[in-house]
């Protein structure tokens, strides 16, 4: 079995009906407490769809409904975003191992040619 990760542009209703029933996994991914994941995360749970997340928003209320098992859970909770941000201002923050594992994956060509130096070597982008 193979699987593909697909960046679809200009999503909007009329793709998420197609998209939506034929997806295994879906990514719903924000700053926990700051942003709110939409319904959209929703339609995909409710299609059996593994979901992948932060707890803000619909995120909070399907983790309950599916169960820890069926939700993935992806970075920090609300609680601790200022706390984090305090040590990313003081210099004291250490990102995981693994995060920097996956950029060297992104940055080996397996996604294709395109250049994420911009993306990947901002370290304001990957602030919690």
């Amino acid at each position: 079995m193979s699987y593909q990760v697909i960046f679809v542009p200009d999503y909007n209703v009329s793709v998420a009906e197609l998209l939506i029933p034929a997806s295994e996994l879906s990514q719903h991914i924000s700053t926990a407490g700051m942003e709110a994941s939409g319904t959209s995360n929703m339609k995909f749970a409710m299609n059996g769809c593994i979901l992948i997340g932060t707890l803000d928003g619909a995120n909070v209320e399907i983790r309950e409904e599916v169960g820890v098992d069926s939700f993935f859970l992806f970075g920090a909770e609300a609680h601790e975003i200022a706390g984090l941000r305090k040590e990313r201002a003081e210099g004291k923050f250490v990102p995981d191992p693994r995060f920097e594992e996956v950029k060297e994956f992104v940055r080996s060509g397996v996604f294709g040619s395109y250049n994420y130096d911009d993306l990947i070597g901002s370290r304001t982008r990957f602030v919690v």
